[in-house]
């Protein structure tokens, strides 16, 4: 008699946590999304002229003389005395 019931000790034990590695494991697989959907997502707001490339015009917002003088006080001079 001791043996049986040292043995349904043993599966009573067992089935809650056969129980809960089971689920565990199934809430593993419903993820289906594809791998890289946020990287896209978040790529895909950064952009703001999905038409740029071909619209190979100047940009509107920067004037030809902000844009030197963005160039010469402030991109330069970041590169050190060794480009100039």
């Amino acid at each position: 008699m001791k043996n049986r019931k040292r043995g349904i000790r043993a599966s009573a034990l067992w089935l809650p946590i056969l129980a809960a590695l089971l689920l565990l494991l199934g809430a593993c697989a419903a993820n289906r999304e594809p791998l890289g959907g946020a990287y896209k997502e978040a790529f895909a707001n950064q952009v703001i002229n999905p038409a740029a490339p071909s619209e190979p015009g100047p940009v509107a917002e920067l004037p030809g003389t902000a844009a030197t003088q963005v160039y010469n006080d402030i991109y330069l001079p970041s590169l050190g005395s060794s480009s100039q």
